[in-house]
């Protein structure tokens, strides 16, 4: 059983209780027990999907899957091709390293709607695997999986919104802000 709208939330801590009780109005109270899930509204906002979009967290077979290699997913970082042999390392030693095809996708008229297609003039070039709107970039965001590797951060393309529009969007780097991951250490929040 799959639901795309369920996300796994780990709150830890001695008051994480107390702040979740605070951020969902009282929803999520000390009884929430161990493996025990809900639909939650958190600061006004019914779904976590933002999030996760903004800071570059992917989804397996969602936004990436076996028909990708690391490196088009943008997950080369995590391959040490010199770390000796590991299951599939043959293979990767054999492809390309700078191909990728996981990009952010901005739109700010809308929220870019999920599975949506990316188009480039009257061509289909990829597809929207998540969209969200992120208050706090104003805009609808989401991840662009394009069909083919090439140099797309700064396109402008379209696709379709979650109302059924067609808006004009931008391809951008991942992730959206905060590539140095200093709003988790409490040090910033300027968008770049």
């Amino acid at each position: 059983m799959t639901d795309p709208r369920s996300r796994v939330l780990q709150i830890q801590g001695p008051v994480s209780l107390r702040i979740m009780a605070a951020a969902t109005g009282g929803a999520i109270i000390e009884m929430m027990g161990f493996f025990h899930s809900g639909f939650f509204t958190i600061g006004s906002i019914p779904s976590m999907e933002m999030r996760r979009i903004e800071t570059r967290i992917l989804h397996n077979s969602t936004d990436f899957d076996l028909s990708m290699t690391p490196f088009e997913a943008g997950l080369g970082a995590f391959i040490d091709l010199q770390k000796g042999d590991f299951i599939r390392r043959a293979a990767l030693l054999g492809t390309k390293r700078d191909v990728k095809r996981l990009f952010g996708l901005k739109c700010p008229g809308g929220i870019p709607g999920y599975r949506e297609r990316i188009v480039d003039g009257d061509k289909f070039v990829g597809h929207v695997t998540a969209g969200a709107w992120s208050p706090f970039l104003k805009s609808g965001i989401g991840y662009a999986r394009l069909d083919a590797p090439g140099s797309w951060p700064g396109r402008k393309l379209a696709v379709k919104t979650t109302d059924g529009r067609s808006l004009d969007c931008e391809i951008i780097d991942l992730p959206f802000y905060d590539a140095e991951k200093l709003i988790p250490r409490g040090l910033d929040r300027t968008p770049v």
